[in-house]
């Protein structure tokens, strides 16, 4: 079955696109995902499909080396935006910390941890993301220089642009990080904003909303259980 994938964060600045030319003037190097950050700085990220995660931990000796805390997932059957259906591999680097462990199962809307500063080319709190269509060896990145701990170095260019891939969910909406100057400067382009809605009728349940509801039960059964506790301590004393 196929599946479409969200934004990983509810209300999105585009900070540097795919491939962005100032990117690489600034770094050195090609950019061949996206930076994302929040405009009210609420900065969990959340699974933009159901899949698999691959593997996720530092990539590095400490949080200040290679990627920092990185996430590798694979989301399989994925309904991009261009009208092509592929099974994806998705990177994310610089998390703050990470709530899913190797080997789990994930689904949209689902907790994958807290974007930061982590890694040795972060200059500030960020989620860098990225898709491969390479799911064979979905942990291998081209553009780094030595194989880490979680990010390996690959030998070919086989990501997709994000843009080309996402649909803004509901209550979701993607901003130019720049304030205006992003595309002029480079840093963004047009693409990187103007992504499609998702169609009406391809809706499914908001699993966020679910895990919430759950969290809450589980709460108050505990403070009910607290309580029962404390009156029978009473009635024994």
């Amino acid at each position: 079955m196929s599946q479409k994938l969200y934004l990983p964060l509810d209300q999105c600045n585009v900070n540097a696109g795919y491939k962005a030319a100032a990117y690489q003037r600034s770094w050195g190097f090609a950019h061949y995902g996206i930076d994302l950050g929040n405009p009210n700085k609420e900065r969990t990220v959340y699974s933009p499909g159901e899949g698999t995660v691959i593997a996720a931990g530092m990539d590095g000796a400490d949080p200040s080396q290679r990627m920092g805390n990185a996430l590798v997932l694979v989301f399989p059957q994925v309904e991009r935006n261009d009208g092509k259906t592929t099974s994806l591999a998705c990177r994310m680097f610089h998390l703050d910390t990470i709530a899913v462990k190797a080997g789990q199962k994930v689904r949209r809307g689902e907790k994958l941890g807290v974007y930061g500063n982590t890694g040795a080319v972060s200059s500030g709190p960020h989620l860098h993301l990225e898709f491969d269509t390479d799911v064979a060896y979905p942990q291998h990145a081209v553009g780094i220089k030595a194989s880490g701990n979680i990010i390996k170095k690959g030998s070919r260019d086989t990501t997709v642009n994000p843009s080309k891939v996402w649909y803004v969910g509901p209550g979701q909406a993607l901003y130019d990080g720049w304030g205006g100057s992003g595309v002029p400067s480079g840093w963004i382009t047009q693409a990187d904003l103007d992504v499609p809605g998702l169609p009406q009728e391809a809706a499914e349940p908001d699993y966020r909303a679910m895990y919430l509801a759950e969290e809450k039960k589980v709460q108050a059964l505990k403070d009910g259980i607290g309580e029962i506790v404390q009156a029978a301590g009473r009635l024994i004393e």
